[in-house]
């Protein structure tokens, strides 16, 4: 009898800014896991540097090989004005680089930073300092608050998406109502299955 291996499956995690976007990725292959985080920082504006963010994603995610089950996206802030229409930009072409390359298997769900934050680090007003402590505390080797905030994204991701593992009550609830937000994008995509993105 011939035993294939099992494809390692991926969790992503996405901070996305102009100035510096944060990607994480969880990778598990049986009880192996690694984890895995990238900031890219570029100086173009418009479309090259939408271009370019995207290409350098897809590099990151390529070298991993496997099957990607799930992705967060870090939303907007309530009341966020700052540079607004550029981190649309930013952050709708993430959105359409992972439907147009992990859809249907696993599609980007928008976090609103307070969530991530309860999920991550206990508490919806945690600082930048908390989250990077909270994403080193759980074997991340991050560099930068971009990096720490996508390794939440990605522990959330797979949270979400892996029923195997136990979580505290804390995240339980921090999970609770983006269940609850992302049952209507997953009917709607559901009933959308046969269009062609």
């Amino acid at each position: 009898m011939i035993h294939t291996k099992a494809r390692p499956r991926h969790y992503i995690g996405i901070d996305p800014s102009v100035r510096g976007t944060g990607i994480a990725i969880i990778s598990i292959r049986g009880t192996s896991i690694s984890r895995q985080t990238l900031r890219i920082a570029l100086k173009e504006h418009g479309p090259a540097l939408l271009y370019l963010q995207c290409n350098a994603f897809l590099e990151f995610v390529d070298c991993f090989n496997g099957d990607v089950k799930g992705i967060c996206i870090e939303g907007p802030s309530l009341g966020s004005t700052n540079r607004a229409d550029a981190m649309g930009q930013v952050r709708g072409a993430y959105n359409l680089c992972c439907m147009q390359n992990f859809w249907p298997g696993a599609h980007p769900l928008e976090i609103p930073p307070t969530s991530l934050k309860k999920f991550f680090a206990s508490v919806g007003t945690a600082s930048k300092e908390d989250m990077l402590a909270a994403a080193m505390a759980g074997g991340w080797n991050v560099g930068s608050e971009d990096e720490a905030d996508a390794a939440g994204l990605a522990e959330l991701a797979r949270a979400l998406h892996d029923n195997s593992i136990a979580l505290p009550r804390k995240q339980l609830e921090a999970i609770k109502g983006i269940r609850e937000m992302s049952q209507s994008i997953q009917l709607g995509l559901a009933q959308n299955k046969t269009t062609n993105i």
